[in-house]
């Protein structure tokens, strides 16, 4: 939406909030109690006087938990919809579900939806109410862990345009695990507008962070659960690569490398080729004026980020205790694959062999495939600057 046209709409807005504020404050002796429940909280210097009557508890402690479901409230109230998933999740009977299944239960669900904080004490947290309806709604055991809450919203424009302005800001790294917000009290508390929001600020009134710790003259801000990570890499990785359609990606001879309706998935078993096919065709949908990929750290988290935005779970510089790989990706949780970059650059004396030999050898000797009970999978990379791509890529011998 053009900046003109979106000038309207807030002005148009603020009228109608005027007016309706007008008329609470008219009839204020009529009113016994009035409760407003909203998404965007501003102080627009407009409609203060008029909404002066009315108090804020967005963040009162005593209220911490009125916009969600503590774990004690799923508990008592759907006690039996958690043995009946359990019994689904778990392959049992219902009747052989114990307590502990749904304790474990419980957990699961916790790190995918729990977490919100609205408790300026940062002690109190709930339960997505979305979420945890959409779980007990859904019968199928592969996705029962879904993203109900992002799928229900989809990805407003505003919200993409702000994921634009936390990495051209560099108040994020989207190549990072970053997971914690610092932001002014002050401007947490009175922003004045939507233009002159912060973006996390505006992230936090849209449910993409919540309250981390109590408040000092600083606010802290985190994710609050697996689902709303999932969700914010998916618009980092819609804004960087220009990829709103999450097309299905194909290798040339036909075989299918990844599937993009809910999640990613990689063939264990695929070839070196359709490997590097691959990680090209993330590369090359990359705007060059967003990202220079200028050496091989570059490269691999260029590749990292696709692959996170689109399910997977990655590492990037995953360490052991000898050194560190570049990229892990773990397809299930006995399935690995360890990709080791190198780069060659237009002056450089070693040829691009010399270095794909040099990777093969460090994945080696770090011993980066050296994990227990699981299968591994390890490839060596070699990106040419001049080419703008990979230019070879090998399987390690492990």
């Amino acid at each position: 939406m053009p900046k003109e046209e979106q000038e309207k709409y807030v002005s148009l807005i603020t009228t109608i909030l005027k007016s309706f504020y007008a008329l609470v404050k008219t009839y204020n002796s009529y009113f016994r109690f009035i409760f407003i429940t909203g998404i965007i909280r501003y102080k627009d210097a407009a409609l203060l006087t008029l909404g002066n009557t009315i108090t804020d508890i967005s963040q009162y402690p005593e209220f911490g938990t009125i916009a969600g479901f503590t774990r004690e409230e799923i508990k008592q109230y759907f006690y039996d919809n958690l043995v009946c998933q359990a019994a689904i999740y778990y392959d049992k009977a219902q009747e052989n579900i114990s307590d502990l299944d749904v304790e474990n239960l419980l957990d699961l669900l916790a790190t995918w939806y729990d977490g919100y904080c609205f408790d300026n004490l940062g002690k109190t947290h709930v339960f997505s109410t979305i979420s945890i309806l959409g779980f007990f709604k859904n019968p199928n055991r592969e996705n029962m862990f879904s993203d109900y809450w992002f799928d229900l919203g989809g990805i407003p424009t505003i919200l993409i345009n702000n994921a634009k302005q936390l990495v051209d800001h560099k108040i994020i790294n989207p190549f990072s695990n970053q997971n914690l917000f610092i932001v002014d009290k002050t401007k947490f508390l009175s922003p004045q507008s939507l233009d002159s929001m912060i973006s996390p600020v505006l992230l936090f009134q849209t449910g993409y962070l919540t309250i981390a710790r109590s408040f000092t003259n600083q606010v802290y801000l985190k994710f609050p659960n697996l689902e709303l990570k999932r969700a914010f890499n998916t618009l980092q990785s819609s804004y960087l690569f220009n990829d709103d359609n999450n097309s299905l990606l194909r290798s040339q001879n036909g075989e299918a490398v990844i599937y993009n309706e809910a999640s990613v998935c990689l063939d264990f078993n695929c070839s070196v080729d359709t490997l590097k096919n691959f990680f090209n065709q993330i590369l090359n949908l990359i705007p060059y004026n967003q990202f220079s990929s200028n050496d091989e750290a570059a490269v691999a988290s260029s590749i990292f980020l696709y692959l996170k935005g689109r399910d997977l779970i990655c590492e990037a510089e995953s360490q052991n205790c000898i050194g560190r790989s570049d990229l892990k990706v773990y397809l299930d949780s006995h399935q690995v694959f360890i990709f080791e970059f190198t780069y060659l650059s237009e002056n450089a004396t070693a040829s691009a062999k010399d270095l794909l030999d040099k990777a093969q050898e460090q994945i080696l000797t770090q011993r980066y495939a050296a994990i227990a009970d699981t299968k591994v999978r390890a490839f060596a990379l070699v990106y040419s600057q001049k080419e703008k791509q990979l230019c070879l890529m090998s399987e390690v011998k492990l």
